[in-house]
């Protein structure tokens, strides 16, 4: 007995690929995927109002020639009960034949003129995105300054311009203390005791941050 060979893809009718296992396979996920609801008119469950059986069908949002029904984006494949999925193909009809009427050349403007609408929402949306990342950053970087001027309020440190450190190394200790530490409070004193600073704690400085100051100073006084 002689086996029928199958018919190539390319050779089947639209209507046909969709009864392809590859077609059913990502049309039955999607259904699942999405919880058994029409996106158009919302019904969910397995009967309409009417009684009737609800049928739910994948819809693709566009066609183009070369594509097989199972290599769409799945963003423009759309979950629709039978009504309808009925509706929409009557909806298109009507925008198919206007289309139809249009002549090559009006037909590539009009194209253009959609894709030029799209590109525009698109860098709108990205702009807009981007404002909203740069806003919460600066509020974030805000929020941050300002619990350090906080925590560095309650903290002194006398910097005093000794022979080791001289007039320019004392200004420029200052200067990246009050970089490093923002809303410290800072005293040059041209001569003073045997030591290059001092840090002097108000009872209400936490004793970390008192520490942490310390530290950077021992580090960095000298360099």
């Amino acid at each position: 007995m002689t086996s029928k060979n199958p018919t190539p893809v390319a050779n089947l009718s639209y209507r046909e690929k969709l009864k392809d296992p590859k077609w059913k396979k990502v049309r039955d996920q999607i259904i699942l995927d999405r919880g058994r609801i029409c996106e158009c008119c919302g019904i969910q469950g397995t009967h309409h109002p009417t009684g009737k059986p609800v049928q739910y069908e994948v819809h693709h949002g566009y066609y183009v020639y070369w594509k097989q029904p199972w290599e769409y984006e799945e963003e423009t494949l759309w979950v629709v009960c039978d009504i309808c999925h009925d509706k929409v193909h009557d909806s298109l009809a009507i925008l198919q034949r206007e289309i139809g009427m249009l002549d090559p050349i009006a037909l590539n403007v009009q194209a253009k003129e959609v894709q030029a609408i799209k590109d525009a929402e698109i860098r709108l949306y990205l702009e807009e995105l981007h404002s909203s990342q740069a806003m919460e950053l600066q509020e974030a970087l805000k929020d941050e300054y300002e619990d350090q001027l906080e925590r560095h309020q309650y903290i002194e440190v006398v910097v005093y311009s000794s022979d080791e450190l001289g007039p320019s190394g004392c200004q420029d200790l200052c200067d990246k203390l009050d970089q490093q530490f923002p809303g410290i409070r800072i005293i040059q004193v041209e001569d003073g005791p045997d030591c290059l600073w001092q840090v002097i704690g108000d009872p209400l400085a936490r004793s970390d941050v008192v520490e942490e100051v310390t530290t950077w100073l021992r580090q960095n006084a000298r360099q």
